[in-house]
């Protein structure tokens, strides 16, 4: 569990630098992502199966151990009961995971299989932004399936990533199930991070509060910084803090957005030049 853990919070750190693309232009979280989805298959869905594969073995060693901690109690509940010292956040990890666990399958379905399934509220969002590539399509095709550009240039349409996150955080309750799920990540992590050293014997006694401090500190940068894309996403629905595009800010919830309220008045371009 602690090594799965260790995966998983390495990915967020990755996540999250993704993530905060969104208050640069678009073009370059639209890019970032098509990148990542012209990877190969077998690296795009060998990475996807991994991680799901960590958060398969996570959660169910988690609950395993649940169980045989409450089956070493025997029948009986005890007459008194005094803990010598128990944190918040490690009371509360089955709790806090059940909550992430939750809101994870959530965020697949939100922003990957609906997507992926080409349902009608993100249809607006397909081919919306472009990009311009120079020269070939580089060693793994990591923009896109098209041929050699010959030394000119290729201009083609991909998926508007920045829209679509846009006009899904901009629904409240969707956002506010965001912030919900973060909060209970904020805790699991406080506690996971710096636990899932004691797990493998890397941890004593002077290395706690140590280990302790990074991890609350961690949790912090992580949880703020996903917490604040749809924190600014829903100021912005209210004042103008010219941190997104004009042409967005009409965008509702991603099911009752319309085409010209979340796809850019004039198509982001970004330019990328590949070594040969």
């Amino acid at each position: 569990m602690a090594v799965t853990g260790l995966v998983l919070v390495l990915f967020l750190l990755v996540h999250v630098v993704g993530n905060l693309q969104m208050f640069q232009d678009p073009s370059h979280i639209n890019t970032y992502a098509h990148l990542l989805h012209s990877l190969p298959p077998v690296c795009l869905w060998g990475f996807r199966a991994f991680i799901l594969l960590c958060f398969v073995v996570h959660f169910g060693i988690a609950i395993k151990l649940k169980i045989e901690n409450l089956n070493a109690r025997g029948p009986e509940g005890y007459l008194t009961k005094s803990t010598r010292y128990a944190a918040w956040s490690a009371r509360m990890m089955v709790i806090s995971g059940i909550i992430v666990l939750l809101f994870v399958f959530g965020h697949i379905i939100h922003f990957t299989i609906l997507k992926e399934a080409g349902a009608d509220c993100l249809a607006q969002f397909k081919d919306a932004a472009t990009i311009t590539a120079f020269g070939d399509h580089g060693l793994f095709g990591y923009l896109g399936t098209h041929g050699p550009a010959e030394g000119g240039a290729i201009t083609y349409k991909v998926f508007d990533v920045y829209g679509m996150v846009y006009a899904g955080f901009s629904c409240p309750w969707i956002a506010g199930a965001y912030v919900i799920a973060m909060l209970a990540l904020l805790s699991h992590l406080s506690h996971g991070a710096h636990s899932m050293f004691q797990s493998i014997g890397w941890r004593n006694e002077t290395l706690r509060p140590i280990l302790r401090g990074v991890a609350v500190v961690y949790a912090v940068v992580v949880c703020g910084g996903l917490l604040a894309v749809p924190a600014a996403i829903q100021l912005d629905q209210h004042v103008d803090t010219g941190l997104f595009p004009t042409v967005h800010k009409t965008a509702c919830c991603a099911c009752d957005a319309t085409p010209e309220n979340n796809v850019p008045a004039t198509e982001p371009e970004v330019i990328v030049t590949i070594q040969q």
